[in-house]
């Protein structure tokens, strides 16, 4: 049982290191944009968040699963012409 926790924290920690990649390259790419989103610009945040959902699989850990949606949320409240 106590490996099992280890695996858990060990992923959860891996997820947060992605989830702070996922939010700095929202960051680098739309920052000087100002909320002038072009088709362009949607379809690209879509595609990233799609694809970064589908390659982190989340997991059945209801912690790993809220900190993915908390981390998408708020990229969509801070990006909200985006989405």
């Amino acid at each position: 049982m106590f490996l099992y926790g280890d695996y858990n924290d060990i992923l959860e920690d891996s997820l947060i290191q992605k989830l702070n990649w996922l939010k700095e390259e929202f960051y680098y790419l739309f920052k000087f944009r100002q909320h002038k989103y072009n088709q362009k610009d949607k379809e690209l945040a879509h595609q990233i968040i799609e694809n970064f959902i589908e390659s982190v699989n989340p997991s059945d850990s209801k912690g790993i699963n809220d900190l993915l949606l908390e981390t998408v949320e708020a990229i969509e409240k801070k990006y909200i012409g985006l989405f």
